[in-house]
């Protein structure tokens, strides 16, 4: 009968091991081999859990990725638990940026800016908080994935920052996340950005956005691209924000039928252990990866490969 390893750091404690057994003796090949290795040490004891270390070890190994650059981004990965952020939205850039042979610098730059979204919502929220005389909270992932995503799909820091500003006192993070992501689906389909904003404003302070409202952005958009024109489009949201009128009332007002709201990924509700970060409705992610270039990893050792993907 085949002996299960119960312990769950068996296989990183494998791969660390086999990293010292790829061919190359030189100086510097042995110091790129050591660089993942300390990187692996690291993330362990920062909580980065093996079977992340094992996927993403595996990934570059696959793709040829440098070892220099693996320890980059094993280094972002640990900087995002230590600070307690969900480390899904960042795989999720390395896999794309290695899948799209991105170069290794490009990846990080945008692994860079990711980190620094997330220490901005957080902090941000944090400081409003504490500016209506609260303690400042543990915000829990999901919403803290969906507001600081939302800089990665239109919204700017000064904006979400202004949403902060206008929402209950102190912010009640649901409404605040839909907000969000409404706004920046307006703008990714070419909304006028301040009537983007204002309806963005007015359905915070009129508690207009809840999970059964999460269609309010789709009837939007998908009326703009009928031809009505943002400003009407703005007054009929807005009057239908401040006397709490139903979404059934505003698509027909603006002439959108249930024929034209097309599936598509819902938002408003947020799962306890959301799986990945999705775009808001109607909205893309910006191309931060770019679209390929030459190959990562053209020279120097390739990172170990770790026993597996993720289970």
């Amino acid at each position: 009968m085949e002996r299960r390893h119960k312990n769950p750091n068996l296989c990183v404690l494998l791969v660390l091991a086999s990293l010292f057994f790829f061919p190359g003796n030189d100086p510097f090949a042995q110091s790129m081999r050591g660089d993942v290795a300390e990187a692996i040490k690291d993330a362990q004891s920062a909580g980065v859990g093996s079977t992340t270390l094992n996927h993403l070890l595996t990934l570059g190994y696959q793709n040829e990725v440098e070892s220099k650059a693996m320890a980059g981004f094993i280094r972002a990965l640990t900087e995002a638990q230590r600070e307690g952020f969900p480390l899904e939205p960042f795989t999720n850039k390395i896999e794309e940026g290695v899948a799209k042979r991105v170069p290794s610098p490009l990846i990080q730059t945008v692994l860079a800016k990711k980190l620094e979204d997330y220490r901005f919502t957080k902090s941000t929220i944090q400081e409003t908080f504490e500016k209506h005389g609260e303690k400042s909270p543990v915000i829990p992932h999901g919403y803290l994935l969906r507001l600081s995503e939302s800089l990665s799909c239109g919204l700017s820091r000064e904006e979400l920052r202004t949403l902060l500003e206008h929402a209950s006192s102190p912010p009640v993070l649901p409404p605040l996340a839909m907000a969000a992501e409404t706004m920046a689906s307006l703008k990714q389909n070419q909304f006028d950005p301040a009537m983007a904003q204002q309806i963005a404003i007015v359905g915070l302070k009129h508690n207009y956005f809840t999970p059964e409202r999460r269609d309010t952005a789709r009837i939007i958009i998908v009326a703009k691209k009928k031809g009505i024109s943002d400003l009407t489009v703005t007054t009929a949201a807005l009057e239908t924000f401040q006397r709490k009128g139903t979404l059934e009332g505003l698509a027909s007002r603006l002439g959108v039928t249930s024929g034209d709201l097309t599936p598509g990924p819902a938002f408003g509700d947020v799962p306890s252990q959301p799986s990945e970060s999705q775009p808001p409705v109607g909205a893309q992610r910006g191309n931060d990866m770019g679209g390929g270039g030459p190959g990562v990893g053209q020279s120097g050792g390739r990172a170990a490969p770790g026993g597996g993907g993720r289970r």
